[in-house]
C-alpha cells in the first residue's frame, strides 16, 4: 500500500515496527517505507529504556536512505514534522521542541523518536505519539508525559499518520532542496529553554549550563564555566 510516496504497510501487533523495518532494511520493499502496528510487545525507546505501548496511541517507524549525511539532521526532521502536525491540530496550545528529538505540548512530553542504523545505509526512525493515553513517570520514562486526548483532540491514527508524512515530506524536501541549515534554523525557532540554564545528564557526566543554541551538526551548545561546549548524546532538565 502507499501513502504519500512512501511504501506503507499496517499490523495488528508486532514486536516493535522498529524491529520490522530492519529486518526489510536487508532488502528493502521500496526507497521510503513505513510500517505502524496497532500495539507493540516490545516497544523501545532512547538509550534502551522501554516504550510503554498503549493501544490507541500510534506506533510508527520511517525506513529512507542516508543521502547527503541526512542523519545528523533527521531528528529535526522528524520532531519538526511532528510539531507543524500537532499544531494543526491544536493551534491554542503550547508546543515546543526539546533536543534531541522530542515535542512537548504544554511543556510535557507527546511523543518519542527513536534512530537506529539498518542495513544498505537506511535509517531506520520510529516514532511513538501519545494519541490517547500518556504513560507515568517511572523509571523509563523521566520526564511528565501528555497525549493529545488531554487537551481535548480526537483523531484517528491512520487519519494523523497521514498528516504527519505530509509535513515531513515537506521537511525532507526543504532539507534536500535548501541549505540544511534551515532545518536548524527552523527548529531552534521552537525549541524549549534556549537562553536558559539546563541540566544535561550525560552517559559518564552531568553538565549544568546555559542552553545557547545548536552547532551545524546538530550537537547542542552548552554554556559553562565561560566555555562553549559541544553535547552529542544525554537527556536534558530543566531548571
Amino acid at each position: 500500500m502507499d501513502i504519500l510516496g512512501w511504501w506503507w504497510k499496517d499490523f495488528p501487533v508486532v514486536s516493535s515496527t522498529n524491529d520490522v523495518c530492519l529486518e526489510l532494511s536487508s532488502v528493502p520493499p521500496a526507497k521510503r517505507y513505513v510500517i505502524t502496528a496497532e500495539t507493540q510487545t516490545h516497544g523501545r525507546g532512547r538509550r534502551g529504556r522501554t516504550w510503554c505501548s498503549q493501544k490507541g496511541n500510534l506506533f510508527a517507524t520511517f525506513a529512507l536512505k542516508n543521502d547527503n549525511g541526512l542523519l545528523n539532521f533527521l531528528p529535526f526532521i522528524l520532531s519538526l514534522s511532528l510539531s507543524d502536525c500537532v499544531r494543526a491540530i491544536l493551534p491554542n496550545e503550547e508546543i515546543s521542541l526539546k533536543w534531541p528529538n522530542d515535542v512537548l505540548l504544554k511543556g510535557s512530553k507527546l511523543a518519542g523518536i527513536l534512530l537506529e542504523k539498518g542495513d544498505n545505509d537506511y535509517i531506520i526512525a520510529g516514532l511513538g505519539v501519545n494519541l490517547v493515553t500518556s504513560p507515568e513517570i517511572s523509571e523509563d520514562i523521566l520526564y511528565p508525559t501528555t497525549s493529545l486526548a488531554d487537551c481535548g483532540a480526537t483523531i484517528d491514527c491512520k487519519l494523523f499518520l497521514r498528516s504527519y508524512i505530509s509535513f515531513l515530506n515537506k521537511y525532507l524536501d526543504i532539507f534536500y532542496t535548501a541549505k540544511p541549515e534551515i532545518i536548524i534554523q527552523q527548529w531552534l525557532a521552537h525549541a524549549h529553554g534556549l537562553g536558559q540554564q539546563i541540566i544535561v545528564k550525560c552517559e559518564k557526566h552531568i553538565y549544568e549550563g546555559k542552553f545557547i543554541g545548536l552547532a551545524d551538526d546538530g550537537a547542542l551548545i552548552l554554556e559553562y564555566e565561560n566555555v562553549k561546549h559541544k553535547i552529542y548524546a544525554g537527556d536534558v532538565f530543566y531548571k
